[in-house]
Formats: structure tokens, sequence, C-alpha cells
């Protein structure tokens, strides 16, 4: 969904290398990001983020994004250079729950990650409408295993996403969600993490994303804002933010497993992970994509997505034991193949040879 066109943000129309600036769609205290088609040719849409740290940055008149006032240019170059590192990596990702990087250039003093355009509605949108996505037993671990999946990618890629909300996650065919919206430096760089950057995903941000002080961020932050989104999905509501649950004397967060008309409707191991993920301090929260879905593990080998959940060489699924061989054996088995065996053609040969003597006999002894 497009937002108003802010002053700061590059103009409607703006030729940005071979591609055209056709409008706003979102922006936080780290980038914008643009919708955008590729000059020339027809009906190719793109997603373009665009660095551009709020708290360290300006727009000049001539379009450049130049440091603000008080800020070392070394921190914007710094941004820049690692912006444009891990856009590189999205670039060579192959996944299918995880939005494809097409290019990544400097440009206007900043940096540029160009990902496909994915039309269609997003979860929230999705959650809204009466023939969306309906959570319940059974889709819902058909949505928690691609994502997770996609994490476990992008973790063992040094990355994270650190901005999982309903808004970026597609849905497709069959709603098989895609994450979008990558691209962000602002999880490495200290002067990018402050509550005003993630105050617009406030109800799915972790308390480490508020409060430094917690610990670093890490798969363990994503794992937080993945479990937020799911307990929308169960609750249709969303969760005390983390600034609240943090100032609060306690814990206002109320666990699924003590909702009754939760424990009704969905396994209990389903529930257990969920409030595993949401555990307010890092710490006490799994510390990766893989050993979080350990806590799913039965619940998601009966759901009917076909996409693997782990793809980590290291911690490979098991796998189906081989089917037992037949009770009887197979005919082949049973058959005597007479070209193999010797001793039988051995034995009809000199049963063949004493039938002619005993005949050639019986002629001689009669004449």
């Amino acid at each position: 969904m497009a937002i108003d066109h802010p002053y700061d943000a590059l103009p409607l129309g703006y030729r940005l290398n071979h591609y055209e600036i056709l409008r706003l769609l979102g922006r936080g205290g780290f980038g914008l990001t643009y919708q955008a088609r590729r000059i020339g040719v027809a009906g190719d849409m793109v997603a373009i983020k665009e660095l551009f740290p709020a708290q360290m940055a300006r727009r000049a008149t001539n379009l450049q994004v130049e440091e603000a006032p008080g800020t070392n240019p070394r921190e914007i170059q710094a941004a820049i250079n690692l912006f444009l590192r891990e856009a590189q990596i999205i670039c060579h990702l192959k996944h299918p729950n995880i939005v494809r990087g097409i290019e990544s250039f400097e440009a206007n003093g900043t940096a540029y990650l160009v990902m496909r355009y994915v039309s269609g509605k997003n979860l929230r949108d999705s959650l809204r409408d009466a023939n969306g996505f309906r959570p319940n037993a059974e889709s819902l671990p058909a949505l928690i295993r691609p994502l997770l999946d996609a994490l476990e990618t992008l973790h063992r890629n040094n990355l994270l996403h650190g901005d999982i909300k309903p808004d970026n996650i597609f849905l497709g065919v069959g709603f098989e969600p895609i994450l979008i919206d990558l691209g962000s430096a602002r999880w490495h760089v200290p002067e990018l993490n402050s509550e005003d950057s993630v105050t617009y995903s406030r109800f799915y941000s972790a308390a480490e994303q508020m409060e430094p002080q917690l610990g670093a961020l890490g798969p363990w932050t994503d794992i937080y804002q993945l479990a937020a989104v799911l307990y929308r999905c169960i609750t249709g509501g969303k969760i005390p933010d983390a600034v609240e649950r943090l100032q609060a004397p306690m814990d206002p967060y109320l666990p699924l497993a003590d909702l009754p008309e939760v424990v009704r409707s969905y396994p209990r191991q389903l529930i257990q992970a969920i409030d595993t993920g949401l555990r307010l301090h890092p710490d006490h929260r799994p510390r990766s994509a893989a050993e979080w879905q350990r806590s799913f593990a039965s619940l998601l080998s009966l759901s009917g997505t076909e996409i693997p959940l782990v793809t980590n060489t290291s911690s490979p699924l098991r796998q189906a034991p081989p089917p037992p061989p037949p009770i009887h054996p197979p005919l082949a088995e049973i058959t005597p193949d007479l070209k193999s065996s010797p001793d039988l053609l051995l034995w009809l040969g000199g049963g063949l040879l004493i039938l002619i003597l005993i005949l050639i006999f019986f002629i001689l002894t009669n004449t």
C-alpha cells in the first residue's frame, strides 16, 4: 500500500539508473522503499530500497543523500558499505519464500537494492479478507514451515530480517508465504538502532530492538517477531509492545497456553512453541530457527506442505526408513535360470547319454 509522498523522498517519475520511480511503498528509520518500473520493458515492476538513515542523513536539493549536521561522514559510508555487502548476498539467495534480489548499486550518495515486486495481498490484508487466509490447526503449520525455512536461510547467510510483521509477509498461490522488505543495515549500526526506527512496527519488535542493553540482535530477534505474527493470527489481536512489557512491574503478556479458547482450537505443542518465541528476554528464547523448529517438530511433519523445513546440512531431517522387503520372493528368484546353472546342465546331459546307450544296446541285441 502506497503512502503519502514525503518531501525527502525521490520524486515520482525520477529516473534512477534504468528504473523510473512510480510511488513510495513505505519508509522506516533506516530507508525508503519505492515501486518502480524498468524503463523500456513494459510491465517489469520492481521494488527499490534506498538506504536513508533518518537519524544520520538528509536529502539535499539536488536529491543527493548527505550526512546530517553532527554526523561523521565515515558513519554514513560504513552504513553504505554494509548495506551493499548484505544486498549482494540477498541478490544471490534463491529461495521460494524470500523475495528475489535483482541488483544493488550506489547512486545519489547512498545505496540501493532492487528486488522483485510482489503483488497481491499481504498477510495483514488477507486476515481481514473474508476469502483470505483463515488460521486454524491445519493451515497455521503450513504457514510456519516455509517461513522457518526462509529464516534459517537468512541466518545461515549472516542476515537478519528485523522487520517481520504481517505487512511484510505476502501470500501467493495457495497462501504460500513470501518474506519481503529485505536489505537494512540498521541492525549493525548503533546510530540506526533508535526507538524511532521501529515505532511503526512496535507491536512486532523484540525488546532488544528497543533496549540495546538487553543484548545484541540475532536470530532470536526474528523468532520473536514471527511468533508475534503467529499470535496475531491465532488471537486476532496484538501482544503488548516490548516497551510496555519492559516498563510494567509484571509482564502483561498473557501466554496463549492460558487462553481457554486457544487451547481448545490448537495443539498444545504449537501453543507452547509460540509462547517460547515470545519470551521477553532474548536469552530465554530459542537461539536459532532450527532450534525453534524442534519445538514444532512432530506438528510440522504432519502439515501438507512439501517445502523442506531446514536446509542446513549440519542438522538434516531424519530420512524415512526404506520399505521392508516383500514377504514372498519375486518369481525371478524362484525360477531357475538354465544358462546360469552348470550343474543342472551336466546332470541333464548325462541322463540323455545313458538313454542313448540303452537304445543302442537294445537294437544290437535284437539283430
